[in-house]
């Protein structure tokens, strides 16, 4: 007899995709607030991760995203709830040799752990390039933390090869964050 949890995993996940709007803000920054402490949180003192929270996901960050006509958020919502979002802005990342217009950042990419592994990355990433490719950019930068080797893993199912390196700050640590590019092509 199979447990429980094999049994959930095969269950179908239904979710419906939706560009967020001004209002998805303070729901949208808990979401982000969430998924960086899961993912990450352990690695970070108390007060760094903090400091980067309320630098990076506030209600009134998030608002000021939305707002902004350079930078477009998917949602995958599940009823009335945030399991992912997807987002892409004009290239931000400090890289060389790269003429801003033909490039596009993909700077988050975060789901549910009870959606990982359900193809919504996948459509997430899609929709990303099919952005890439309205805004005429050949190719879609990342950052991924060094030591997030699944994440990895996914984006160079996608095409993304390495492209460089930086420290990327939360409150006084710096980690390595490697630049991933992929040429924004169909899926």
């Amino acid at each position: 007899m199979a447990d429980l949890t094999e049994l959930t995993s095969r269950v179908p996940i239904i979710v419906s995709y939706r560009d967020a709007k001004a209002e998805d803000n303070a729901a949208l920054a808990e979401f982000a607030r969430n998924s960086f402490v899961d993912s990450f949180g352990h690695t970070y003192r108390p007060e760094d991760l903090a400091r980067f929270l309320d630098e990076s996901y506030s209600p009134q960050i998030q608002g000021r995203e939305l707002a902004d006509p350079q930078v477009e958020t998917r949602l995958a919502m599940r009823g009335r709830k945030i399991v992912g979002y997807c987002q892409v802005r004009a290239l931000g990342l400090p890289i060389d040799g790269v003429d801003p217009k033909d490039a596009i950042e993909l700077r988050r990419l975060y789901l549910s752990p009870m959606v990982q592994g359900s193809g919504i990355a996948d459509r997430m990433i899609c929709w990303a390039f099919a952005r890439a490719r309205a805004r005429g950019a050949k190719d879609v930068y990342l950052g991924v933390w060094s030591q997030n080797l699944r994440a990895q893993r996914f984006y160079a199912r996608h095409g993304f090869r390495s492209a460089g390196s930086y420290g990327f700050r939360v409150g006084d640590q710096i980690d390595e964050e490697l630049i991933l590019r992929a040429s924004a092509v169909p899926c």
